[in-house]
């Protein structure tokens, strides 16, 4: 009876501790920025209608482009973690990173 009653504890406190961590992810912290890989940007902010500030980074084409990409993150990076998949896009776009 004791290992039942063990092993229904252990199952419930995992299923929280998931529960837990998908709606409450632990931030990762920005490691990396665009000049890391050798690319001039600006920090730039956006403000939701509710008043939550995006916090991004406008990464210039090095070629004059009026075309911009704009890079996401999934959940939970951060923008730190695409920086390097937009490297190659650097010669002929604009870069547009952003997220809170």
């Amino acid at each position: 009876m004791e290992v039942i009653i063990i092993l229904l504890a252990t199952v419930v406190l995992v299923s929280f501790l998931a529960f837990w961590t998908s709606i409450k992810p632990p931030k990762w912290p920005i490691t990396k920025t665009p000049a890391d890989f050798g690319m001039e940007y600006e920090k730039v902010v956006f403000q939701t209608n509710d008043g939550i500030n995006l916090l991004g980074w406008f990464v210039p084409a090095k070629e004059d482009t009026d075309k911009t990409i704009i890079m996401l993150h999934g959940y939970p990076a951060s923008k730190s973690d695409i920086v390097l998949m937009g490297v190659f896009l650097h010669e002929q776009y604009n870069l547009l990173f952003f997220g809170l």
